[in-house]
Parts: structure tokens; C-alpha cells; sequence
């Protein structure tokens, strides 16, 4: 009986080896500094597409100050009109 366990056992041990290699591979970090070389350079990359982003932005408002005001009242209406539907179907299953 024993030895039926034997081979379960082997390939137990060989998946939990297989997930802590790959575990490994995922975190990358340098012991040395502690810090994730993948996460350093992504970080860059994000803070890049922010700055891009915010550049964007600030240039789009400028030009669109009256075109909020409609955007926004659009934005009310729709969020109203979501919540009725919602309030009356609540008040509907009450009853």
C-alpha cells in the first residue's frame, strides 16, 4: 500500500517544483536591491502614457469648455433616467 503512494507523491512534488519555478520567473526580483526590474521598467512605461495623457487633456480643454456643459447635462439625464427604471422596478417587486 505504501508503495502505491509513492508515485502520486513524485508527481506532487514535481508540481509544486514546476509552480515555484514559475512563481520565480513571474516576481524577478534582484536579491541585491529588492526591487522587480519587470515592475521598474513598467512603471516608467505607465508614467510615460500618464504625462502623454495629461499633455492631451490639457490641450482638449482648452478648446472644449463649452462642450463639457453639454457632455455633463447628456450625463445627468442618462444617470437619471438609469435610476428611475431602477427605483420603479424596485418599488414594482415590493408591492
Amino acid at each position: 500500500m505504501l508503495a502505491a503512494e509513492i508515485r502520486p507523491v513524485g508527481q506532487l512534488l514535481r508540481l509544486v517544483r514546476a509552480r515555484t519555478l514559475w512563481l520565480q520567473r513571474v516576481v524577478r526580483v534582484d536579491p541585491r536591491t529588492g526591487i522587480d526590474e519587470r515592475q521598474d521598467g513598467e512603471l516608467e512605461t505607465l508614467r510615460q502614457r500618464v504625462d502623454a495623457l495629461e499633455q492631451q487633456q490639457q490641450g482638449s480643454a482648452a478648446t472644449a469648455g463649452e462642450g463639457e456643459e453639454e457632455v455633463l447635462a447628456r450625463v445627468r439625464e442618462e444617470v437619471k433616467r438609469a435610476t428611475r427604471q431602477e427605483v420603479e422596478a424596485l418599488s414594482r417587486a415590493v408591492r
